[in-house]
């Protein structure tokens, strides 16, 4: 069941194993940065009349080619860049530094990975298409759906079966806390669950199975707003 949820959630790669990447992107960001140093791209700014060296998220990952390149554009307020040479924000570069080797990558790989893994190396598929729309989502809540896709919510059942705690049972019933518990079952989430299912039918999506609330078919920004909302609201998305 998770592999199936993980190849949907490619597109969102949070935490990316920086492992020999650096070869393919090094020279032609260099060759890009100078060629179109009249327009910036996303989340950059001109650098101003002389090319300045840029702030990275982890330059201890960072290429020297890249770490040290002189920039005609370079990551504005709030921004920084990644490892791959893509500016990123401040919240999504905090979000891998308790990861070893890892740096934040919006888009990387079409092979299965969750929270806190590496993606395969051996993978050669390229990167799916996004399921979040661009605009209209807070950053706290496309932080949460983030971390709801990716694996980074950990249940009651998930930390028991990694010695984390001591009992699976949730908290609110005691029936064993999977994800599928809290998302479409669990009785003492029925009011916040409602209003949430709601949302999806208004939207002509189904909403009975977790997958139906995990990846509707259609993103409408109600739905997953309603479903950022079911996680703030009952707690789930501070689940670590």
């Amino acid at each position: 069941m998770i592999s199936r949820y993980l190849t949907h959630v490619d597109s969102y790669t949070i935490c990316i194993a920086v492992i020999a990447a650096f070869s393919i992107y090094t020279s032609t960001a260099a060759m890009h940065d100078y060629a179109d140093s009249n327009s910036c791209g996303m989340g950059e700014v001109p650098a101003g009349r002389a090319p300045l060296m840029d702030a990275f998220c982890s330059p201890e990952l960072t290429p020297p080619s890249k770490l040290n390149h002189m920039r005609h554009c370079v990551c504005g307020p709030g921004y920084v860049r990644n490892a791959w040479g893509h500016c990123i924000t401040m919240e999504q570069c905090a979000m891998c530094q308790a990861l070893p080797n890892h740096d934040f990558h919006i888009c990387e790989s079409a092979c299965p990975v969750t929270c806190g893994e590496p993606v395969p190396t051996t993978c050669t598929l390229h990167c799916g298409p996004k399921l979040l729309p661009e605009t209209g989502l807070t950053r706290r809540e496309r932080a949460s759906l983030l971390r709801l896709w990716t694996g980074c919510v950990w249940t009651a059942a998930r930390r028991y079966l990694k010695g984390r705690c001591t009992s699976p049972a949730c908290s609110r019933c005691g029936n064993p806390e999977t994800l599928e518990h809290l998302l479409c079952s669990c009785p003492g989430l029925a009011k916040e669950r409602s209003t949430a299912t709601t949302a999806y039918r208004r939207q002509g999506l189904p909403a009975t199975t977790l997958e139906h609330l995990l990846f509707p078919t259609r993103p409408h920004l109600p739905a997953l707003r309603s479903l950022a909302d079911f996680l703030e609201e009952t707690g789930i998305a501070a689940y670590h």
